[in-house]
């Protein structure tokens, strides 16, 4: 149900071996969003995964992606 909050824009940043996790969960919950993935300029090895959340949908594969996979989660919305 979109429209319960404002749209939140968030990145994970994330270990390079915990892609296919992540990516699982984002499938579990049926393609909730559109990803955006970018390697590191800084850190060899780690990538951001960047999206929108807007939807209960969205925010359910967030939060169950991150905490398992340990990324850190960044708010990039201003």
């Amino acid at each position: 149900m979109a429209g319960l909050f404002p749209p939140q824009r968030m990145a994970v940043q994330l270990d390079d071996s915990l892609m296919a996790e992540f990516l699982s969960y984002w499938i579990i919950y049926n393609k909730p969003c559109v990803l955006t993935i970018k390697p590191s300029d800084k850190s060899s090895g780690v990538v951001g995964i960047c999206f929108t959340v807007d939807n209960n949908n969205t925010l359910e594969f967030m939060e169950k992606a991150v905490s398992k996979t340990g990324g850190k989660l960044w708010n990039l919305t201003k």
